[in-house]
């Protein structure tokens, strides 16, 4: 069957006419009319005809004529062979059964005739088919659709083919570009080669969410596939691994204006439960509070650790985390707080040490904290033989103890000459302090060779105690300590009381000797009870004696 255009043209003509004088005339004689004709999208061999009537539609005629051809081309091909894929009988959509078999490719112009149940009959110069070998993805894969921080690369792969519009025959498309987008975190595509297969592949390490797609203009690659296409897009999502950060230290002190150090390691827990370091990483150091502290960051190396400064007005806490609350391959970690305390300065004033005679240390002074009082404090005691080295602790006084804020004191028992310091060790948010060193001597004394005689001895007799008393010089060099009071001490057999029968002067070489009746049975001790403010008292050795 071959029909000019310019019959066509009138039979159009007629068509339009017919349907504009259809209200004047019975419902039955309204012919059909083609209300579009084109290539189906994605599948450019067939062609689809929409059409409606007031009855169904029994046939349907397509005639193909080259697009570019005058009004007395002749028809390329012609088809019957058409299927209804969607509506109904009397208005739908019907595709040919088969690609439309023409002897070449190209664009065509389509006319179509009309047939309904009721013999009408409509003929339209209206459409198109696109006879061009089309270009199709034949794969298109994006692996793994889910990267996480471990397995970060993935891999975009697929091959691209021209088909042709009758066949169907799929040719690779050899040595043409493919963009590949939302590869790039700027919009840009990236572009790939296909090799002699058709196929093509990239890799990337996506940085958020987003779809991976393929696209071919055929204006930028072959000549034989003409138009655009696009592969069906693939969702990628990142899959965060969770983490964590390690402080060294969760209290930092420093002094005012210093810079506080806040070290620590971070790490991210893999497939497998383990938790790995986490390296080239930033780690957020976010100080809490409106007072103007910055954010500090610090990268981690790669063993994971890390090390931020921060130079805050006051004490403060401090937020450390790593990782992302919004979309990327490490999670947020969990806020740990490191608190960096900025030390008030202390000072110890009034601080004073004496020795008694019985070598007990008074010890007395203050610790000053400025406007703040710690909630406890205590100044440690502490003694050294030089004054510069070996200082070593001997008594621990609480501040604020039946005294007022500050403010320690205490006695114990201590060596006869030395030097003396109170040092507070301070807390993250005190300095440390230490007083001024005291140097405190007493000179040691000693009662040598104490001895009551005779014993035993009869009632009534005389008891004479002897000794001599001495005194430590140096080191261990004693010597005679003349001109001194001893006291003689008696204490009865059965008591517990010690009691004072009298005095003697010691010689010059210390010596002393002094008789006393023989009473009771007791015991007998010499001492130096009342030495001068220099000295330390002393006792001799306790002698019984047994009186008959």
């Amino acid at each position: 069957m071959r029909l000019k255009l310019a019959a066509l043209a009138c039979a159009s003509t007629a068509a339009t006419l017919v349907i504009g004088l259809a209200p004047a005339a019975s419902a039955a004689s309204i012919a059909p009319t083609l209300l579009e004709a084109g290539s189906v999208q994605d599948d450019n061999g067939v062609l689809a005809v929409s059409a409606a009537s007031d009855s169904a539609i029994k046939q349907i005629t397509a005639h193909f004529f080259p697009r570019w051809g005058d009004d007395t081309t002749t028809e390329a091909g012609v088809t019957q062979d058409f299927t209804l894929h969607s509506g109904t009988a009397d208005n739908g959509v019907w595709y040919t059964t088969q690609p439309v078999q023409l002897a070449q490719l190209g664009d065509y112009r389509t006319a179509i005739e009309l047939t309904d149940a009721d013999g009408d009959h409509t003929e339209a110069a209206d459409g198109s088919l696109d006879y061009n070998s089309a270009a199709v993805f034949d794969a298109f894969t994006v692996t793994p659709a889910k990267p996480d921080w471990f397995h970060q690369d993935v891999t975009v792969s697929g091959r691209l083919v021209r088909r042709d519009p009758g066949t169907r025959e799929r040719v690779p498309m050899d040595g043409v570009p493919v963009h590949l987008l939302g590869i790039d975190d700027s919009g840009a595509a990236t572009t790939a080669t296909t090799d002699a297969d058709g196929r093509f592949t990239q890799v990337f390490a996506p940085q958020r969410d987003g779809s991976v797609s393929a696209y071919y203009n055929s204006w930028e690659g072959s000549p034989y596939a003409v138009g655009t296409t696009t592969g069906t897009p693939v969702r990628v999502t990142l899959a965060q691994s969770e983490t964590r950060v390690t402080l060294d230290a969760k209290d930092v002190g420093i002094k005012p204006g210093q810079t506080a150090k806040i070290g620590g390691k971070a790490e991210v827990r893999n497939g497998d439960g383990a938790w790995k370091p986490l390296s080239g990483q930033t780690v957020t150091l976010d100080p809490q509070g409106q007072d103007g502290d910055p954010t500090a960051t610090a990268t981690t190396g790669a063993d994971g650790r890390f090390t931020g400064s921060l130079t805050p007005q006051s004490t403060k806490a401090v937020n450390v985390t790593v990782g992302t609350d919004y979309a990327g391959f490490l999670a947020l970690s969990p806020v740990q707080v490191a608190r960096i305390h900025v030390a008030a300065t202390t000072a110890i004033t009034g601080f004073h040490a004496s020795l008694d005679k019985n070598s007990q240390l008074t010890v007395g002074g203050t610790l000053n904290t400025g406007d703040r009082q710690p909630d406890s404090a205590n100044a440690d005691i502490e003694y050294s033989k030089d004054g510069r080295t070996g200082w070593t602790l001997v008594k621990s006084l609480t501040t604020g103890v039946d005294a007022a804020p500050g403010d320690f004191n205490g006695t114990f028992d201590a060596p006869s000459q030395g030097y003396w310091r109170a040092h507070y060790k301070g807390t993250p948010d005190f300095a440390a302090s230490t007083s001024d060193v005291l140097y405190v001597k007493r000179t040691a004394t000693r009662v040598k060779g104490a001895n009551a005689s005779p014993e035993p001895v009869k009632k009534g007799r005389t008891i004479t105690v002897t000794g001599a008393l001495q005194q430590n010089t140096s080191g261990a060099t004693w010597k005679a300590y003349a001109s001194q009071k001893v006291t003689i001490l008696f204490r009865p057999k059965g008591s517990t009381t010690w009691s004072a029968l009298g005095t003697v002067t010691t010689k010059a070489d210390g010596s002393f000797s002094k008789g006393f009746t023989a009473k009771k049975d007791g015991t007998w001790m010499p001492a130096l009870l009342s030495p001068d403010s220099k000295h330390l008292a002393s006792s001799g050795a306790e002698d019984y004696v047994d009186v008959r």
